[in-house]
């Protein structure tokens, strides 16, 4: 079938097997298999190796300081391509150059542009994944583009993950933690080893992980593979971060210090003190692209880029009145990131939280870390088959943290008007969205700043 417009392009698309959706696939070399994606591209001509890349992992902010980086590289001239998973709203925002997501023309373009190299292995031959075709997309939408360089996130772990196949001028792991435990092991270092399968030979890392037994695993390997490794707190510093909270100016300043220079009162227009360290990491990373590759990038280029950064669904403030704050957290170590952030913003405030949460993940402490915070908790589901029932989350919530008001809805509209209903009645509330992609990414439509002025109007 040949694809003629962006309808038959997802059609298309949607036909193979996605990984995101299955739960139950085991994490072996035969299902993630680089020699699959390896030979899809080299009978696109390896489009991957037309321009500089940068290979990001971590159990969280890969996604941000992918974005930040992007952003810093965009804002100094380069034209630059950014690889994220998954997407909010739309799967096109996956594949970005300078800020634009690739057009619904260009995807549908794009995708068959490369159908023929697809179609070449065969339904009965191991055919190509979901992740693997839109990851060669983007390379060969890149390549097309003739972009100076690109950003590109790991999907999951890092070793086998399909975007394994580049040869990065810089690879980076933001930290390791707890999450698809089922594939990356039930360990820290187990799951360190994962992450720190991106490190390639002689190419140099950061990390702002700092807990030691995962670090060994890090500094091993690298050692093992003669790659400088550049480790915050050692070689990185984060300092004097500070929140700030105002209808005018909400985020986060803070002050970076690397080997060759220093950034004072850097602000980037989010909350937490987890992306002000994601931040940090990128402005790291832009210290070795100027030093070793020949970058030009001044300090008030980083400056503005950080101050005009855009991160949807990392603790969005998605309206002030009322407060809506949209998280696609889906983690324990993501969530408590996520409490950490909002506090300042929410601690005088009577929490209204619409949360739903997959159920491959570890939903009991994600429970236990966000519920402490809020009056009022709508569970619900997104549409991905992976989502846990609402009304088990209700079970479970009941068992954590008895005293609070928990409701269940089956669909995210549904939540996302009882919510609507419930900042009407309550004074001084504060609006959560949380749990995964998905529930951000479908309430996203549903709750945007126009509907909630308008709610808060009437």
């Amino acid at each position: 079938m040949q694809i003629r417009n962006y309808l038959q392009s997802i059609e298309f698309l949607n036909s193979f097997t996605d990984y995101e959706k299955e739960s139950k696939v085991k994490y072996t070399r035969d299902a993630y298999d680089l020699d699959r994606i390896a030979a899809l591209c080299k009978r696109l001509g390896n489009p991957q190796d037309k321009y500089p890349k940068i290979h990001i992992t971590g159990t969280k902010g890969k996604g941000s300081t992918a974005i930040i980086l992007h952003d810093i590289l965009k804002h100094a001239g380069y034209k630059t391509g950014l690889y994220t998973s998954p997407h909010l709203v739309k799967i096109n925002e996956r594949i970005v150059v300078n800020g634009r997501p690739i057009s619904d023309k260009d995807f549908a373009q794009t995708l068959e542009s490369i159908r023929p190299a697809v179609m070449m292995f065969g339904r009965k031959s191991s055919p190509p994944t979901f992740f693997e075709i839109l990851t060669a997309m983007a390379f060969s939408y890149f390549a097309k583009q003739n972009i100076d360089t690109a950003v590109i996130e790991v999907g999951m772990g890092g070793r086998l993950d399909t975007t394994n196949i580049i040869k990065p001028i810089l690879s980076i792991i933001t930290n390791v933690d707890y999450d698809h435990t089922d594939k990356l092991g039930k360990t820290i270092p187990k799951i360190a080893f994962e992450k720190a399968g991106i490190i390639k030979a002689g190419i140099p890392a950061i990390t702002s992980e700092t807990k030691p037994v995962a670090l060994k695993v890090i500094d091993d390997f690298a050692r093992l593979k003669r790659a400088p490794l550049l480790r915050t707190g050692k070689d990185f510093y984060l300092r004097d971060v500070k929140s700030i909270f105002g209808a005018g100016r909400t985020g986060s300043e803070f002050t970076v210090e690397t080997l060759d220079s220093l950034h004072e009162k850097l602000f980037i227009p989010a909350l937490g003190t987890h992306q002000a360290m994601n931040a940090a990491t990128a402005v790291c990373a832009v210290d070795i692209l100027t030093r070793k590759y020949g970058f030009s990038i001044t300090d008030n280029e980083i400056r503005t880029a950080l101050k005009n950064v855009r991160l949807p669904g990392r603790a969005q403030i998605i309206s002030h009145s009322p407060l809506a704050i949209l998280d696609a957290s889906h983690n324990p170590v993501s969530m408590r990131a996520l409490k950490e952030a909002i506090r300042p913003v929410t601690e005088k405030r009577k929490v209204i939280l619409i949360l739903g949460i997959a159920r491959d993940k570890d939903v009991r402490k994600v429970l236990s870390t966000i519920l402490p915070v809020a009056n009022v908790v709508i569970f619900t589901k997104s549409q991905s088959p992976r989502a846990c029932e609402p009304k088990e989350l209700r079970r479970l919530a009941l068992r954590i943290r008895p005293n609070a008001r928990y409701f269940t809805t089956e669909d995210v509209r549904s939540a996302a008007q009882m919510a609507l209903a419930a900042c009407k009645r309550t004074r001084n509330s504060a609006l959560v969205i949380t749990g995964s992609f998905y529930v951000a990414g479908e309430t996203a439509g549903y709750l945007n700043p126009q509907s909630l002025r308008m709610n808060n109007a009437k």
